[in-house]
């Protein structure tokens, strides 16, 4: 939508008596102004000029305004690509050194006697995918990135499957090898953080966070409190001018962070009422922590869902998870988009665009990619 002004009224006021003596260039001519007056100008710039009380000497100062035709605070969804590749409904993707990774998994029925089995195909552009021959890649339920390695725990019908855990390769998740001399049993990743991991370990006869940067030392944290999400979370690392943080969001309602991957903090916060939402994806984006996706399991008249219904809202926290709230509609996805859960979400390394890659609803898999962006991240200033 573009909209158009003839005019543009910018009124100024000098920060001190020193600072009065002002020309503003109209056409070829300057013209003294006092503090306080107001200019018009119909072109895309307008200058100052700032002298010394004694008229000597001068600043000019060039004022340009950026006129937004598109909402920049809106969100534009284009599709990508339908593939594939994307035969179950479980499955989860990385960008590790430029290039795609997308992990499906196959299921075997229980009474064959061995372990599902994950299979590996790699794209550069999320368009065209090939399959990659892979050694040792874990029939996983938990795998995370970070620090360009992937770390999962398998699972699987045989019990020597349960809880062991596997590492990538450095920039090549195509290969992977299992972590045999363990000295803390690993029953959760939770993510990465300060160049390390976060996880959930057994000590003795509890399970406690620790921190690890090479799975053989781990840093023993605070014992595991009631109502912390072992599983089913979405986590999302970020990181600030003072320190990194992780945080995990357990269906919008429970939501935890740590800087150090051994103490969490609980920040769920119920005041919003926000709907209750499972396979929800959270990530970072615009210094701000998104949650989209999802079905929501209890009937919620905020938001006026039913039970069962898939989200379309875009729910964001602007201070690291302490507070949320339910962006406008015009960051929602078009009708065009299918509503899911379960997906994974990338963001490029300039954070400009996000992409939106499968997930299920009650249909099955739904085998597409989305890419979002919001428009403000569009313009040159």
């Amino acid at each position: 939508e573009t909209v158009l002004y003839d005019s543009i009224k910018l009124q100024y006021t000098a920060g001190s008596e020193l600072a009065m003596n002002i020309k503003v260039l109209y056409g070829e001519t300057p013209v003294w102004r006092t503090s306080g007056d107001s200019v018009y100008f119909t072109n895309n710039s307008l200058k100052f000029y700032s002298y010394t009380p004694e008229g000597t000497d001068s600043i000019t100062y060039t004022v340009k305004i950026n006129i937004h035709q598109i909402d920049p605070d809106s969100v534009q969804y284009t599709l990508v690509a339908t593939i594939d590749t994307i035969p179950t409904n479980e499955h989860k993707i990385f960008n590790i050194a430029g290039k795609y990774y997308l992990f499906t998994k196959t299921k075997i029925p229980p009474s064959a006697g061995i372990s599902d089995r994950s299979v590996l195909n790699v794209s550069n552009d999320l368009k065209t995918w090939t399959f990659e021959s892979s050694a040792n890649v874990p029939n996983y339920i938990d795998i995370q990135a970070g620090n360009n390695i992937l770390v999962a725990i398998t699972s699987g019908y045989t019990i020597s499957d349960n809880n062991k855990l596997y590492v990538s390769e450095e920039n090549n998740p195509a290969v992977w090898k299992d972590i045999t001399s363990l000295s803390h049993p690993v029953i959760s990743v939770l993510g990465d953080i300060n160049q390390g991991w976060a996880l959930i370990i057994r000590e003795e006869n509890d399970s406690v966070f620790a921190f690890t940067k090479d799975f053989k030392d781990f840093e023993i944290g605070s014992k595991i409190p009631q109502g912390f999400p072992i599983n089913r979370f979405s986590s999302a690392h970020a990181n600030s001018l003072f320190s990194d943080q992780l945080t995990l969001v357990e269906n919008l309602q429970s939501v935890w962070a740590t800087q150090d991957g051994m103490y969490w903090v609980n920040l769920s916060n119920t005041k919003e009422q926000l709907p209750v939402i499972e396979g929800g994806t959270l990530f970072s984006y615009n210094n701000e922590l998104w949650f989209i996706g999802g079905r929501v399991t209890k009937d919620s008249d905020n938001y006026n869902y039913s039970a069962e219904e898939y989200n379309k809202h875009v729910f964001y926290s602007p201070n690291g998870g302490v507070v949320w709230k339910a962006k406008t509609a015009k960051t929602q996805a078009p009708e065009a988009f299918t509503l899911r859960e379960k997906a994974s979400v990338l963001t490029d390394k300039d954070g400009k665009y996000f992409y939106i890659i499968g997930g299920q609803n009650n249909r099955g898999v739904v085998p597409d990619i989305w890419q979002g962006t919001l428009n403000s991240k569009l313009f040159a200033y």
